[in-house]
């Protein structure tokens, strides 16, 4: 009977034990979701917290640390295939916050200053969001560059405007910034016929503040040569940043009617 006994308790025990281990097999399972999760987010948190340059320390710098980073910029703005592939959204920044970002309208204001360029009736009240992203290199690893963009909004009947612009955080540049205007009436009288709405925009003044903006030493901002320097017509127009008479950098502005993109 004994031997019975403790045979029936080790058959007992052995089913408990490969259901102990099934039982966390299933709880290993259902918590692997979650695991992966928090290690993703910890991940995203190391990334916000990559160390950049100093908010400021463009002004520092040297030309060719500028030149650098703006050509890293450029490349993300027209989708360089070998620098930046990915942005990861952050829910925060490391030096700016949204209010900091959406602040730059200001600068915004300085840029376009004396071009011919505006941004209609849009003002700080027309605010609509800021987020906060991270680059990320094609390796996976970030590229240690933050970036904002802000976007304000206005819709007044049959009239829409728009300004989106996206700021460096470490420096605090403007990389791209964007304002659209549609009017429903002049689309129609545009299409119905034909016309054109002719602008002209002095773009030495807005070289003159990109010079201010970047403080360079050594590289000069060289303006397109068209047949009147001080205004060009609706289009593409570049601005070429030139060091040792060696072209380093080109910026392209477009214009179309009141709407205007300058693409760092």
């Amino acid at each position: 009977m004994s031997r019975k006994t403790k045979k029936r308790a080790g058959g007992i025990s052995g089913y408990m034990g490969i259901a102990a281990l099934v039982l966390a097999a299933v709880c290993i399972g259902m918590l692997m979701p979650s695991l992966s999760s928090r290690i993703q987010s910890a991940r995203l948190e190391r990334l916000e917290e990559v160390p950049e340059l100093g908010a400021g320390e463009l002004s520092l710098a040297s030309d060719d640390i500028k030149l650098e980073r703006l050509a890293l910029i450029s490349a993300m703005n027209n989708g360089g295939r070998d620098t930046l592939v990915e942005n990861v959204s952050l829910s925060r920044g490391r030096y700016m916050s949204a209010e900091d970002a959406a602040g730059k309208l200001d600068e915004v204001l300085r840029l376009i200053d004396g071009t011919g360029l505006n941004i209609g009736s849009l003002s700080n009240k027309n605010f609509d969001w800021a987020n906060a992203y991270l680059l990320i290199g094609e390796n996976g690893d970030p590229a240690g560059v933050v970036m904002w963009e802000v976007y304000y909004f206005k819709n007044a009947g049959p009239v829409r405007e728009w300004l989106d612009y996206v700021v460096d955080e470490s420096t605090g540049i403007l990389t791209h910034v964007s304002y659209g205007i549609y009017d429903e009436r002049t689309y129609e009288e545009v299409i119905t016929e034909g016309k054109r709405r002719g602008a002209t925009h002095n773009m030495q003044a807005l070289v003159e503040n990109m010079e201010k903006s970047y403080n360079f030493a050594e590289t000069r901002l060289q303006p397109q040569e068209v047949e009147d320097a001080a205004a060009v017509p609706d289009g593409i127009y570049y601005v070429s940043f030139v060091k040792n008479e060696q072209l380093m950098l080109n910026i392209q502005l477009s214009f179309d009617g009141g709407s205007w993109t300058i693409n760092f």
